[in-house]
């Protein structure tokens, strides 16, 4: 038997937990176009991204939605991880150090490769992936476009094979070769 009174459901909880946020699902815009999720609006350069893939992209529906999220995710990413690499100089840091903090000057012996940059390479390997998958990308366009030229030309043939089978058969059918 439990003493005091029942806890609401809905009750905050100690130790931070509570209940569980309702799932966002994309919805479309009228011409077919997928809303911006607000994980995505809160983040400048996602947006500024999402804004311009939608825009371009007029095929993207709402079920592409978590696709267009991540692609966005992992271009502010990238972005991010491009701005740590430049110096403002317009170098570009392949290697990092710590510095001395009397004279400011790099350490040799702490001197490593810059995360950074490999952090940005594996942004460009994502975005390259879903690219690819969401058809955004010219390499895709191209691998698809010869798809449906070959599905064409393969279907032409078929055809023609088949008219062309038709007619031996009528023919052999006439000569008396087949039966009627």
């Amino acid at each position: 038997m439990t003493r005091g009174r029942k806890p609401q459901a809905d009750a905050q909880r100690r130790g931070g937990h509570s209940p569980e946020p309702e799932p966002v699902l994309a919805q479309a815009l009228p011409h077919g176009a997928p809303l911006k999720p607000p994980t995505v609006a809160v983040n400048p350069v996602m947006s500024e991204a999402w804004d311009t893939l939608v825009g371009a992209a007029p095929f993207l529906t709402a079920q592409d939605a978590p696709l267009v999220e991540s692609y966005c995710y992992w271009y502010a990413v990238f972005r991010q991880a491009l701005e740590q690499t430049m110096t403002l100089d317009g170098r570009v840091m392949t290697t990092v150090a710590k510095r001395d903090p009397e004279t400011g000057e790099p350490d040799p012996s702490t001197i490593k490769p810059n995360p950074d940059l490999r952090t940005a390479e594996k942004a460009t390997t994502m975005l390259r992936q879903i690219a690819d998958t969401l058809n955004i990308s010219p390499t895709s366009r191209i691998r698809t476009n010869i798809m449906a030229v070959m599905a064409a030309s393969s279907a032409d043939e078929l055809a023609r094979k088949n008219d062309e089978g038709y007619r031996k058969f009528k023919a052999a059918q006439a000569k008396g070769a087949l039966p009627r």
